[in-house]
């Protein structure tokens, strides 16, 4: 919201027009500036599936160390969930491309932390956010200590960063 100054009621200076642009208005008009820079970018230098493709395999298969790092399996009910992992996710984003990406802690309740990550495909103007909820608590029912916590927020928030870049990229 604008706001129209006269200055002479302030001082003795000829008479001008001074704008004055609250910060939240500020803040907005930078970070809209900012991603239609990237999004006229993003169309200046579309993106090649066939370079993704080779980016990925180059990456991904650099040695066996980072090729058993893209994907994960965790114990659950006594089966075992498969699936790609936050660095394999890493190198789909890097090698897909013209992406805008942030992950945050939204929240911390008495049993759970909230976490977001959002992912915006610049070129195509696919965006979406995901939320996920990570247990903060231990088995007996008594909170993580404040370290454990940070861990926790920060484990949650690449899990919600995977499953948005997952979301924006096609399998």
């Amino acid at each position: 919201m604008a706001h129209r100054i006269d200055p002479e009621a302030f001082s003795d200076e000829p008479r001008k027009q001074f704008e004055i642009i609250e910060s939240g208005d500020a803040y907005e008009a930078l970070i809209r500036g900012e991603v239609d820079v990237q999004i006229t970018t993003a169309k200046r230098y579309p993106r090649s599936i066939s370079k993704f493709q080779d980016s990925i395999r180059q990456q991904a298969c650099l040695n066996r160390e980072i090729a058993a790092s893209c994907s994960y399996a965790v114990p659950r009910s006594g089966k075992s969930i498969t699936g790609p992992s936050v660095r394999y996710a890493e190198i789909v984003a890097s090698a897909w491309g013209n992406l805008r990406l942030a992950q945050r802690v939204l929240g911390e309740g008495a049993t759970h932390m909230t976490c977001q990550a959002m992912c915006h495909d610049l070129e195509t103007n696919v965006a979406t956010s995901v939320e996920i909820l990570v247990r903060i608590t231990k088995a007996d029912g008594t909170r993580y200590n404040d370290d454990m916590r940070t861990v926790a927020g920060l484990a949650g928030c690449s899990k919600a960063f995977r499953n948005a870049i997952f979301k924006v990229v096609p399998k």
